[in-house]
């Protein structure tokens, strides 16, 4: 698998954009967006953005709390809901895999389930700050990522049904497993952890390269990541990036894991980036440095694979950078006729 890297700046509002055609000599270069649409509602800068393919919706949120569903009508964005929780800023949105519902969660516990038709299904406050959410594949559970690392999973009515914490502590240290990788002694010779960044958990139904991977991806800030088949899956896969890792990503097919992480040296004033593409059992592919370093106050702040796998794009302050992906194709030759083949998602 080989990558390319190029960029272009995107705006400080939500657009629609498509990128234009490249041949390889322009690959490396600056791409330009053509802005579609601007969408004209949030006064304060985006700061999550959820789509929902199946039903060509999309929510957003912005830095004051705002939450904005927009619909694709006549090839037009269209503002369709809009809701603002006064009390608290969102920390995360996702929709179930169908796009039947959409949970956001709150910086102070808060948690609003609702349905593509903007129907309120349940809300409530859990009394501990949350940073992620992400739904089951089967889109009838919730499980919700504390600011403390503590899990919890929830029914899509509202039910607590259990503490992952205790539950693993009780089988054998299930999901979260503590690997002689992961254990660092400080003065106290005290177990220490890293704290969650990022998770993604792909439907396995969606994915064409195999039902027994991989589907679930836990990424910690002290440069581990660990792949699980399921939360009952107490062998998971562990990946060590030796960064400071940020995001963690599934590729559509659920081949490829895409690890992204910066590490600093002292005296510098930038990060450098790196980006690790990992096969779903957990080979390192390919390891790539972006030829971008990122101030010290910035990030990268999201990654998302384009929908047949062939493109990444990176979200960098008020830029885009897209990372061009050449899968290896399996091929043999029959006399003087080559044959050879691809996963299309």
């Amino acid at each position: 698998m080989q990558s390319e890297l190029s960029s272009s700046t995107a705006t400080s509002q939500v657009d629609s954009t498509s990128v234009k055609s490249m041949d390889k000599k322009e690959s490396s270069a600056r791409l330009n967006l053509i802005v579609h649409q601007n969408l004209q509602g949030h006064e304060g800068a985006v700061t999550k953005l959820a789509w929902n393919l199946n039903h060509e919706k999309f929510a957003s949120s912005d830095q004051n709390g705002l939450i904005i569903v927009w619909s694709l009508k006549a090839s037009l964005w269209q503002e369709e809901m809009v809701n603002k929780r006064e009390k608290s800023l969102v920390s995360d949105m996702k929709w179930t895999p169908d796009g039947s519902c959409i949970c956001i969660v709150y910086e102070d516990g808060g948690i609003i389930v609702g349905s593509v038709e903007g129907k309120r299904i349940w809300g409530g406050e859990i009394g501990e700050a949350v940073k992620f959410v992400e739904w089951f594949p089967s889109g009838k559970q919730i499980l919700i990522i504390h600011n403390s690392n503590m899990m919890s999973v929830y029914d899509d009515k509202g039910h607590k049904l259990m503490n992952l914490d205790d539950f693993y502590k009780s089988h054998n240290n299930f999901l979260l497993p503590n690997f002689d990788i992961r254990k660092k002694k400080n003065e106290d010779k005290a177990l220490q952890q890293g704290n969650i960044v990022s998770i993604h958990w792909i439907d396995k139904k969606s994915g064409q390269y195999g039902l027994s991977n991989p589907t679930l991806a836990i990424g910690f800030d002290d440069g581990l990541c660990y792949l699980y088949k399921g939360i009952y899956d107490n062998n998971p896969i562990a990946l060590n990036t030796n960064f400071t890792l940020t995001e963690c990503c599934f590729s559509p097919d659920g081949s490829i894991v895409i690890l992204v992480g910066k590490s600093y040296k002292s005296g510098q004033t930038k990060f450098d980036y790196t980006l690790q593409f990992y096969s779903c059992n957990g080979r390192l592919i390919q390891s790539i440095m972006c030829p971008i370093q990122v101030n010290l106050g910035s990030v990268i702040s999201g990654v998302s694979w384009e929908g047949n796998g062939s493109r990444i794009a990176l979200a960098v302050d008020s830029y885009l950078y897209f990372v061009n992906i050449k899968p290896d194709f399996k091929w043999g030759s029959y006399g003087s006729t080559i044959v050879y083949a691809s996963i299309k998602v």
